[in-house]
Parts: structure tokens; C-alpha cells; sequence
């Protein structure tokens, strides 16, 4: 949609947000919330109209486009029944990584189907291995030495900054398109994305229905796995997004749980040593 004249006050879209709605990139975030019981689907129109649409103002407005390029929202009317469909839930770096079986590298794998698998961990457990093993939380995953000195370097390596730098530079030279379709790249080279989010720390209700846990996950991206990880009172959720047909979700959450598990009986042994 092009912008019309008396629309220039109109809040300009983020980077971020034009690189990942674009020809190269279309990334979406499903969020899932669970409740104690099960849910009146009557009051769906008038729960979404009464608080979700006054919580943000992204959730009624579209993107437009200015007379320079630049996408801007514009707030509109939303027809909730077009936007409800209850019941169900549709489902620049330069080196790529190897193929591997978390890593098809197939071209369009961002349109192939998704299953999503999650986990809960306590947070306790977690918080008792990282003060027993002197470990950080993000590195509890990570099933080996070898695979936590990997993600070490990388996640320290100048190339992060370089890259972030490259596409700033590209969006200013290119434009978002062009910018889009190099992050497009970098993220089909890498294995896997993984992101997190601080969730509530106390329990929560909505239309007074106890909301008993919560997670997210990202789709469009040009990956065989995701990791979304969100915190939730005491618990925290993961969520698995596997290529389906090419990773086993259910068998890598299994050995995610059983790792976990030999973790936390580690820093169990320990602190009877320490005794």
C-alpha cells in the first residue's frame, strides 16, 4: 500500500522489522498461550478486540509505503473474523556451515512444513547447576565440550559486528530489499537460530482463565531448526522448530531431557562432594 499525502506523521517501520516482512524474508512469531481450562471460543472476538488490540498499536495497523521507499504503520480497522481461525494453528556470511543433521541447506526451506515440539525445565535445577558448576544458562544445551567452545567462538567472534556492519551499510546504499536478502543468506548458511525472551515472573490470567504456561516459535526463516526459549513464573519452555521430514523433533527433545538430566545429576554428585 503506497502512502498517501496526509499520512507523513505516520511512525516509521524499524530495520529490523522491513528486513523481516520483504521479498527475501517473510518472519513470523507464533505466540501460544495455555490455560488451566479449557477456553470459551464465544469470547474470543470481544477478549481479542477488548485487550489485545488496546496492549500495542502494531496490532492494527499495516504497513505503507512513503514516497522514498520507506515503510511506515498506518493504523486501520481491524475485521477480527478475517484474522481467527479457531480450532487450529497453521502450521552476511560468506562460509556457510556443513550439512549436518540439524542442517538440510535446501533452497525454499523456509516454505516446507514445520512440527514443533517443546520442553519445560525448572528453573531452580537450572539456577542450582549454574551456582554448583559455575556454568551460564544459555549453556546448559550444549551436549559436549567441543560443541560449547564452538558456540564460544562464534558468538565472540568479530564477524558478528562486522556482519551487522555490512548490513547497515548495504540498507543505506541498497536499500532494505537488498539488505533483506543478505541476512536471508547469512541465515541459510548458519546450522540453527536460537532466541529468547524473558517471560512473566508471576502467574497470569486472561478472561479469567489461569494461564498454566506459554511458549513462541519463528517460522519463515530459512532454517531446519529453531530454538525459541521463554521464561514462565518458575518453568522454562523451549521450543523445538524442526524441518519436518528431516529432523526428528521428538528424538532430539528426548536427548536434550536426558542431557539435562546427567547435568543436574552432576552438580548433585558435586555438591555431595563438596559436603
Amino acid at each position: 500500500m503506497v502512502l498517501e499525502k496526509d499520512d507523513d506523521a505516520l511512525e516509521p517501520v524499524s530495520p529490523t522489522g522491513q528486513y523481516f516482512n520483504s521479498s527475501a524474508l517473510n518472519i513470523s512469531v507464533l505466540a501460544v498461550l495455555e490455560t488451566e481450562m479449557p477456553f470459551d471460543d464465544s469470547e474470543m472476538l470481544s477478549l481479542i478486540r477488548a485487550v489485545f488490540l488496546s496492549i500495542n498499536p502494531r496490532f492494527s495497523s499495516i504497513m505503507v509505503i512513503d514516497e522514498n521507499g520507506e515503510k511506515r504503520w498506518k493504523k486501520v480497522e481491524v475485521n477480527l473474523k478475517d484474522h481467527i481461525f479457531l480450532g487450529s494453528l497453521m502450521k552476511s556470511s560468506l562460509v556457510d556451515d556443513d550439512l549436518s543433521p540439524i542442517r538440510s541447506g535446501d533452497v525454499g526451506i523456509e516454505f516446507r512444513p514445520v512440527a514443533f515440539t517443546t520442553m519445560t525445565f525448572s528453573l531452580c535445577q537450572i539456577k542450582q547447576i549454574k551456582a554448583t558448576l559455575g556454568v551460564n544458562v544459555s549453556q546448559l544445551p550444549n551436549l559436549s565440550g567441543k560443541a560449547h567452545r564452538i558456540i564460544k567462538r562464534k558468538r565472540s567472534s568479530f564477524a558478528v559486528y562486522l556482519t551487522a556492519a555490512f548490513i547497515e551499510i548495504v540498507k543505506k546504499l541498497k536499500g532494505h530489499q537488498v539488505a533483506a536478502q543478505c541476512i536471508h543468506q547469512t541465515l541459510l548458511n548458519a546450522s540453527m537460530a536460537i532466541t529468547n525472551m524473558i517471560g512473566p515472573i508471576e502467574k497470569m490470567s486472561l478472561a479469567n482463565q489461569a494461564i498454566k504456561g506459554m511458549y513462541f516459535a519463528v517460522v519463515g526463516n530459512p532454517q531446519s531448526l529453531t530454538v525459541t526459549i521463554v521464561s514462565h513464573v518458575d518453568k522454562l519452555r523451549v521450543t523445538l522448530g524442526a524441518e519436518k521430514g528431516f529432523i526428528d523433533g521428538q528424538k532430539l527433545k528426548s536427548c536434550i531431557e536426558e542431557a539435562f538430566q546427567m547435568i543436574l545429576q552432576s552438580a548433585a554428585c558435586e555438591i555431595v562432594h563438596m559436603k
